[in-house]
């Protein structure tokens, strides 16, 4: 089954069975993740494993892309690519030269 998400950077990587998008808003090197520009889809896997993917998001692969914009000086005008792989799961943002926002995909694979 092909995920499709509403925000963030598409398209969702073919072997995800889980992913998290997010329109996030960069200023002045902070992010700030707005609940109403996010979304969340794990069809095939279960409630536990869901509860494992979102604690990654939130105590690993949010703190590693933080880290990231405040190193790197990124600004909102930016084109490059944040990647982070951790076994089976992977993120990738880019504020695409948008001027205002950080689109954030991060996903786990099929085991």
């Amino acid at each position: 089954m092909t995920i499709k998400l509403q925000w963030g950077l598409n398209p969702v990587p073919e072997n995800a069975c889980a992913a998290w998008g997010a329109r996030a808003i960069l200023e002045n090197q902070v992010l700030d993740l707005l609940s109403n520009r996010q979304d969340f889809a794990a069809p095939e896997i279960p409630e536990s494993e869901k509860k494992i993917f979102i604690n990654w998001i939130n105590n690993t692969a949010l703190p590693k892309l933080r880290k990231h914009i405040v190193d790197q000086s990124w600004n909102n005008d930016s084109e490059e690519v944040f990647e982070f792989h951790d076994g089976v799961f992977h993120t990738l943002a880019s504020c695409k030269k948008s001027y205002g926002y950080c689109y954030i995909l991060c996903w786990q694979e099929k085991s």
